[in-house]
């Protein structure tokens, strides 16, 4: 993930003279005599009051509730207009074809932000094949900067530098675009789409925490603003929707757990883009769910707008961020049924990851599996009775050691016996 940081000097202007000061007394007027000339009080300076130090700023983009529009995306595929701000320098924005000087960007910002630098690049950055991606596509050469419709500055980009390059501007939030004003026209002449890999919008909001947000965004139009949370409405749909996310969620991991050592045999690519699929409908479940809920759902969009490589490892993370905004969620609801509901689904998920890879590591190394026999069976009993009791699994399974078996566990292993002491005091068994 790219972090860049840059921090804009404020110059003071100071007054130097006054053009209406009085003309000197004539010469013939006599000063009035020093008894009846009049007194005034000393009156001490007052120094001039320091700028508020507001820190170091942050990307809004990533730190702040924003949403981001393009004028148009190649092939219409709205997929296009996150990778202006997934922190992959190896992706970028394109537009419609022909959309060129006069294609813009807006990006809209909650009123009390102070903006205090933006930062683009000025082309595709990732080279590639054949024809390099940067000097084969157009690049940027001139950009117009609007804020509310009002022109702040023009600035022209060095369209040798594949960088993230900053841009002078200062002011409040709203909604800022920038305009394409010039191009330069790469080395393949049939390729007429603007790119830009990477977006940045600098600046303070109070509260405004890095990469915790990601922003709404459209093609053509920035997206309407969230309607008004109906409190009553989602409370009552909360246990099915739940219910349904942890349903299509445990299928993902189930599918997930396949590709632990690589593309499982007979998969094809139309078997990884099924996966594929099936990870974006488990993310979006939690999206619908818990947005606009929590802050925390941007975090699950981040992911569900990523693209990574089909293995475990790229995976796995992605429950990290669910976890994080289904609990958020349940704090909200407030009530302990629905937390003992998550409570339960979060700790069956984290029990099936244990068992799933202790099994694939037995499959491949008879060693683990004969000095670990005795815990793998129970762990599976465990894992396989959870749905049925899950009130005796729970008390059997807090028995066992925090760390059982192996290393590679014990992060799922802890997070699932938090969940578990969890569910022990939300559903009413201790």
């Amino acid at each position: 993930m790219i972090r860049s940081v840059f921090v804009l000097l404020l110059s003071l202007l100071l007054a130097c003279g006054d053009d209406d000061a009085p003309a000197e007394s004539p010469a013939t007027e006599a000063p009035p005599p020093e008894s009846e000339a009049p007194t005034a009080e000393a009156e001490t300076p007052t120094e001039p009051e320091a700028p508020e130090d507001l820190g170091d700023p942050v990307d809004l983009l990533t730190a702040a509730p924003t949403a981001v529009a393009v004028s148009s995306a190649y092939h219409d595929r709205d997929t296009q207009v996150p990778r202006l701000f997934d922190g992959d320098m190896e992706t970028a924005w394109n537009s419609r074809s022909d959309d060129l000087v006069g294609a813009w960007i807006e990006v809209r910002l909650p009123a009390e932000a102070r903006v205090s630098g933006i930062a683009l690049t000025s082309g595709f950055t990732k080279p590639g094949g054949d024809t390099d991606l940067f000097t084969g596509n157009q690049r940027v050469k001139k950009v117009r900067i609007l804020r509310n419709g009002e022109e702040v500055a023009v600035h022209d980009l060095d369209v040798d530098s594949r960088e993230l390059q900053p841009l002078a501007v200062e002011g409040d939030g709203g909604i800022w675009r920038i305009e394409i004003a010039e191009v330069l026209q790469g080395t393949k002449e049939n390729w007429k789409e603007i790119c830009v890999s990477e977006l940045m919008v600098m600046g303070h909001l109070e509260g405004a925490e890095p990469d915790t947000r990601f922003p709404r965004f459209a093609v053509g139009a920035l997206p309407a603003e969230p309607p008004a949370v109906n409190r009553e409405e989602v409370l009552g749909q909360l246990r099915l929707k739940t219910h349904q996310m942890v349903t299509a969620w445990l299928k993902h991991e189930d599918d997930m757990l396949l590709l632990e050592e690589g593309q499982p045999e007979g998969w094809d690519e139309f078997d990884l883009e099924e996966f594929r699929s099936s990870r974006r409908h488990a993310l979006q479940r939690v999206v619908d769910l818990s947005d606009p809920i929590v802050p925390e759902a941007d975090r699950v969009r981040r992911q569900l707008y990523l693209s990574p490589d089909g293995s475990w490892d790229a995976f796995a993370p992605d429950f990290e961020p669910v976890a994080v905004a289904m609990a958020a969620l349940m704090e909200w609801a407030d009530r302990d049924e629905d937390r003992c509901r998550w409570a339960k689904a979060h700790a069956q998920i984290r029990l099936e990851r244990v068992e799933a890879m202790l099994s694939a590591t037995s499959a491949q190394d008879s060693d683990f599996e004969s000095e670990n026999l005795d815990a793998i069976v129970t762990i599976t009993e465990h894992t396989q009775g959870f749905s049925a009791d899950s009130r005796t699994v729970t008390t059997r399974l807090l028995r066992m050691p925090e760390a059982p078996v192996a290393s590679f566990v014990a992060s799922d292993w802890s997070a699932m016996r938090e969940q578990l002491a969890l569910a022990q005091r939300t559903c009413g068994w201790e």
